[in-house]
């Protein structure tokens, strides 16, 4: 009876040991899915984090292997996700930045963070520039980078703007610098000129001449002054307007002298577009006041275009009487050849006369 009892007891005792170990066991099942929902509960957010960023986000290695890419990269680029996942940072960004891939993971080792400009190609083969901010992150494991892609191509664009401006802005300062000397000689040459005519009947004419080369100087100057950018001035509308007013200034034969123009990739800078007008001020004074005597009927050709290297090339032409065969054009004493030599210069340019029939000059600058 004894053994009987000490069996049930221990039978008990065993029993209450089997509920204690289920309970236990039930416990931990219930722990283990709450440690499970908390860890899907946090991928489901650090996915909904990482895939609403409004940057660009890469989970990569030190080799530039693509583990992870968020949306708004792999979209704003133009791939899909497993596209730009085969890719290595190599394939990513453009060659010029590629080379410095190695340097900068160096400067991510020592420092722990990194953050840099870079540029990344886009599917269609464009750029994007771009700003990354890289540093060390350990993602399923593993000891990775996570680099966060900024699109900075609108700063890019008024980074441009700014130093656009600042170059124009030295453009002008320059300029004005150069033509103020420029005025000084042209001016101080007309006195000369007027002194050395002062015992000749000719004083008025003369004075007439350099009343009207100021005037047109100061003329071409406010039309090139005026225009939307001084970085690439487009002179054919300066030229159109100086050609009317050098006609209303000689009255010579308006209505017997034709001028075609030929005008084509007619942008220059500042510093070219000013010298080139002048230029073909000079040469078209010359032509309506000697080339054609008794307003005899004539044509003159203005034509400016871009040579194969770059270089600018001015044609400048009529059909008058012709440059006489006695003078050598490039050392006269008339003030408008020496002032169209002395631009030709500014422009480090090579001028080239033809003569017969009329006159023709060829300017490459």
């Amino acid at each position: 009876m004894k053994d009987q009892n000490k069996t049930k007891e221990r039978l008990i005792e065993e029993l209450h040991d089997l509920r204690q170990k289920v309970a236990k066991s039930e416990k931990f099942e219930s722990e283990h899915k709450n440690v499970t929902d908390a860890l899907l509960e946090s991928e489901s957010s650090y996915r909904m984090i990482f895939e609403s960023a409004n940057d660009g986000i890469i989970i990569h290695d030190t080799e530039g292997h693509i583990f992870d890419v968020n949306q708004t990269m792999y979209k704003r680029l133009g791939y899909t996700k497993q596209e730009i996942i085969k890719l290595s940072l190599k394939g990513l960004v453009t060659p010029e930045f590629a080379e410095k891939i190695t340097k900068r993971m160096g400067t991510l080792k020592k420092e722990g963070v990194a953050i840099f400009e870079s540029a990344d190609r886009r599917k269609d083969g464009t750029v994007m520039p771009v700003e990354v901010n890289a540093r060390h992150i350990n993602y399923k494991g593993h000891k990775l980078i996570l680099s966060v892609v900024r699109d900075i191509h609108e700063r890019k664009m008024a980074e441009d703007l700014i130093m656009s401006t600042y170059r124009e802005n030295e453009t002008i300062r320059e300029e004005i610098k150069h033509q103020i000397r420029f005025d000084h000689e042209v001016f101080s040459r007309i006195l000369e000129i007027l002194q050395e005519q002062l015992e000749k009947e000719t004083i008025m004419a003369d004075i007439q001449a350099a009343e009207n080369r100021v005037k047109t100087i100061n003329f071409i100057k406010r039309k090139l002054y005026s225009s939307p950018s001084l970085l690439r001035i487009d002179i054919s509308n300066p030229i159109e307007k100086l050609i009317s007013y050098s006609f209303s200034l000689y009255c010579a034969g308006i209505k017997n002298i034709q001028v075609q123009r030929e005008l084509q990739d007619a942008r220059l800078d500042l510093h070219k577009a000013i010298p080139c007008a002048l230029i073909i001020n000079e040469l078209l004074s010359n032509s309506l006041k000697h080339a054609f005597p008794d307003s005899s009927k004539g044509e003159i050709v203005i034509s400016l275009s871009k040579a194969a290297c770059g270089s600018q090339i001015l044609h400048f032409k009529d059909n008058g009487k012709g440059f006489p065969e006695s003078i050598d054009f490039r050392n006269t004493t008339t003030l408008g050849m020496q002032i169209v030599m002395n631009l030709v210069d500014q422009l480090d340019g090579e001028i080239e006369m033809r003569r017969k029939p009329g006159t023709e000059y060829i300017l490459q600058f």
